[in-house]
């Protein structure tokens, strides 16, 4: 009955109180929710999932026509690393809705290693000019100062690393999948370095078991990511690879133009893509393999 009243719930916002803990940091998940429905929605789960398992329990929402709602859920890292953290309202389809085709949200976190960093390469510039600003004091003849100012200069580049970006490539999924709207493929680069930053790069797409210079199915240039900035990039993806029958990684810097940490991620983890604005039939996720 096309006249049936029925609720729609769909997550509006979700946030976390620290984007980048630490491990061991207790995280708070908030998750905004609305129902754009006609009817009020009563019990309709809500669950969380970090890295594809359940995160606590399931909560109920009820929640009148118009209304919004927010549901907190602690999370404590126990590992450093990407943590891909996901919203599904209504997971099991038990309550019927005007759409159930809006009931997921993600976002990524990143989880940082326990203890503070070292600042050994902070203090030691203050330690250089201090020398370089008390040797002219102890000095008779003023000349040997221009020189003595060098050579305290010297040091300090030859004993301070440039320090290096740190890359890392996130794609939204679900059960693996990503939907595109319009043929855009959108795909998220961090630089979780606090100090380095990176050079302008290239970014691609291409199938996962492909390899090679020439397997590329898309580029896009990326501009200099500040320190602890994320980019949003928008990728113009052909409507023949939508389809959902193929497996493809995105990877940063993919000619290595930009001196980058070693200690990266810069390559997605595998996705399928499929387009919503296909039939239904077609926008059907893929069954897993067995």
């Amino acid at each position: 009955d096309s006249g049936e009243l029925l609720p729609d719930i769909t997550p509006v916002k979700l946030d976390v109180d620290n984007p980048s803990p630490r491990a061991g940091d207790r995280v708070i998940i908030s998750t905004t929710i609305a129902n754009n429905g006609t009817a009020r929605a009563n019990n309709v789960k809500l669950r969380v999932f970090v890295d594809g398992l359940p995160l606590g329990e399931d909560v109920n929402i009820s929640l009148d026509t118009g209304k919004q709602t927010t549901i907190q859920s602690p999370y404590t890292p126990s590992r450093e690393g990407q943590k891909d953290i996901l919203v599904m309202i209504n997971p099991d389809s038990e309550v019927k809705e005007l759409s159930g085709r809006n009931n997921i949200i993600s976002r990524l976190v990143i989880v940082r290693a326990q203890g503070s960093k070292p600042v050994a390469v902070t203090k030691q510039p203050k330690t250089v000019t201090k020398k370089a600003q008390k040797k002219p004091v102890t000095q008779t003849k003023p000349a040997p100062k221009p020189s003595t100012t060098k050579q305290a200069v010297a040091v300090a580049d030859k004993t301070t690393p440039e320090p290096r970006p740190n890359l890392v490539t996130y794609i939204e999924t679900i059960n693996g999948v990503h939907y595109t709207n319009h043929n855009r493929l959108y795909v998220f680069v961090s630089n979780t370095n606090k100090r380095g930053k990176s050079e302008t790069f290239e970014l691609g797409v291409r199938k996962q078991q492909a390899s090679g210079s020439d397997v590329w199915l898309v580029r896009q240039t990326v501009k200099n990511l500040a320190p602890g900035t994320t980019s949003r990039i928008a990728i113009k993806w052909p409507d023949k690879y939508a389809t959902g029958d193929q497996v493809y990684i995105a990877v940063a810097d993919i000619d290595r133009d930009s001196p980058v940490s070693p200690n990266n991620d810069k390559q997605s983890r595998p996705f399928r893509v499929v387009s919503v604005n296909r039939s239904e039939k077609a926008v059907s996720a893929p069954a897993p393999a067995p």
